[in-house]
């Protein structure tokens, strides 16, 4: 009887064992899901770019790499920030897996995959070419190969800003001046340095209708800048925005955008 009450007891201890095991195991697994889940819930906010490298050559990629970089990087560091930092900083010098610590070269791993399934043609073909996984140095490939720091290219950059076609009525102002300013952004990695205030501002009123350009020099003082002049072009377009009362009424629900048969 009392072996026997033994043997109830051991198994029952052994039961318990099991289901704490098991308990461990589950959690270790939602643990790694939900780190995963991650890029999915980024993906819900930031959608996730289309593969890169698909264009049908290397100019046609290279035009396409702004907007697949910036595009990548909101979704990625949404999904996790640590890889803000060590992505900039990876970018700036090669480092080998060795040099990283764990958690660094887990996300280097990481990233290594994420970009096997977004490139594609030339770019694949980079990532490939890649020991030991490490993520971080197929990015810092990636940019010195459609992000090429060379005068001949800040030189280019510049001549499109110089040249950039005046504002029409396709777009709003503040389109159009977003436009402009990512041509100075470019400008400013490609080449270290940032556009001039008076050049920037010189661009700017080249580059708006005459009606508003000569409205613009009257107000012009000596302490003005590019980001006066900037706001008040976007002010003058709020104020002289067609309010009608149809219009009005139409954005307030109170009659239908369209008038009934």
């Amino acid at each position: 009887m009392a072996e026997q009450l033994q043997q109830v007891v051991q198994a029952a201890f052994q039961a318990a064992q099991a289901a704490a095991s098991a308990a461990k195991t589950m959690e270790e697994t939602m643990s790694k899901r939900s780190g995963n889940n991650k890029f999915g819930e980024a993906s819900k906010v930031i959608r996730m770019p289309d593969c890169f490298g698909t264009g049908k050559d290397h100019d046609a990629e290279q035009s396409k790499w702004p907007e697949f970089s910036t595009g990548f990087k909101a979704w990625l560091y949404y999904a996790e920030k640590e890889y803000e930092k060590e992505l900039e900083d990876n970018v700036k010098t090669a480092q080998p897996l060795s040099s990283m610590n764990e958690d660094s070269k887990a996300r280097s791993e990481q990233l290594y995959s994420i970009l096997t399934g977004l490139l594609r043609g030339r770019p694949l073909k980079i990532l490939r070419a890649v020991n030991e996984r490490n993520g971080y140095e197929v990015w810092r490939q990636l940019v010195v190969q459609y992000s090429p720091k060379t005068k001949g290219r800040a030189i280019s950059v510049l001549s499109a800003y110089m040249n950039f076609p005046a504002f029409d009525k396709s777009k709003t102002f503040l389109e159009h001046i977003q436009s402009l300013e990512r041509v100075r952004t470019e400008y400013r990695k490609v080449a270290g340095v940032d556009i001039g205030d008076d050049l920037q501002l010189s661009v700017l009123i080249r580059c708006l209708p005459k009606y508003l350009q000569q409205h613009i020099q009257l107000q012009l003082t000596e302490s003005s800048s590019y980001q006066n002049v900037r706001d008040a072009v976007l002010s003058y377009e709020t104020v002289t925005q067609s309010w009608s009362e149809k219009k009005v009424l139409t954005e307030l629900g109170v009659v239908g955008s369209t008038p009934s048969a």
